[in-house]
């Protein structure tokens, strides 16, 4: 089940970014994704990342809309198995995504 959710969370992570075309809007095999750092779409309407909601204490990976003024969410990756810290790091075993 674990199995089916993670790859309907890729699934969904490439159909929302497969509109990115800048070298620089990729996660690889060799440039993955660290806390701290974004992916914004190419029409700068949606960003991925790590984020901590609220007073929460948790980090979790997710899609958010990336030009309004108040972060709303709108996709999370890793709603069940939040990362204590900031040293997730999102990464792909393909050669680009």
């Amino acid at each position: 089940m674990h199995n089916n959710s993670l790859l309907n969370s890729l699934i969904l992570l490439l159909l929302t970014f497969s509109f990115c075309s800048c070298s620089s809007d990729t996660i690889s095999i060799h440039k993955p994704l660290r806390d701290g750092e974004l992916l914004v779409s190419k029409s700068k309407t949606f960003a991925l990342g790590f984020f901590t909601p609220g007073k929460s204490t948790s980090r979790y990976v997710g899609i958010w809309y990336y030009n309004l003024p108040i972060q709303t969410v709108v996709w999370v990756a890793n709603r069940n198995s939040p990362i204590n810290n900031t040293s997730g790091i999102l990464s792909s075993t393909q050669m680009e995504i």
